[in-house]
């Protein structure tokens, strides 16, 4: 797995970089991300790294957290997926990837038990030679979407013109 960063596009705090190497808050005050931006809440959303993925839930704000140009619902957990972009307030943030580094993570749950007798940090070694790692998957171009709802909605949509062809051409 890769090491995720999230990177602030455009507002006040353009071209800062803030690893997610466990969670972060993102708000107003008192958060891990602060933004100087009054159309963000105090506590507007929390970003999580565990497992291998990434995740963004939406902390009840009043403006609402934006993943790709669709709203969150607030309470909701959705997963990061390298080239995402977050919007909250007028500060859009991307989901990036350390390129070439892989992190070998500790396979035992985090719990507050532990934590006394953690162990040290994951060290970053030499990421694996497979031709399709995450680090490689392009950001993305506004083009594509990463939504799963659309990408099934567009295969039976494609399925359905196919076999409509099919019994088309049979019965003539």
């Amino acid at each position: 797995m890769s090491v995720a960063y999230l990177v602030v596009k455009s507002g006040p705090r353009a071209g800062d970089e803030f690893p997610l190497e466990s969670e972060l808050i993102i708000g107003r005050d008192q958060a891990a991300v602060t933004l100087d931006d009054d159309q963000v809440s105090r506590r507007h959303a929390r970003l999580e790294a565990a497992g291998g993925e990434a995740t963004i839930e939406d902390l009840d704000s009043t403006n609402g957290t934006w993943l790709n140009g669709s709203r969150l619902e607030a309470g909701s957990v959705r997963v990061l997926l390298p080239g995402d972009e977050i919007r909250v307030g007028k500060t859009i943030l991307a989901v990036e990837y350390t390129p070439g580094q892989t992190v070998i993570a500790d396979p035992v749950p985090y719990t507050a038990a532990a934590s006394a007798t953690a162990p040290p940090a994951a060290q970053p070694v030499a990421a694996p030679t497979t031709p399709f790692s995450v680090a490689e998957v392009p950001a993305s171009s506004g083009i594509a979407t990463r939504d799963v709802r659309v990408q099934v909605v567009t295969i039976v949509t494609i399925v359905a013109t196919a076999a409509g062809l099919i019994v088309y051409f049979a019965l003539r």
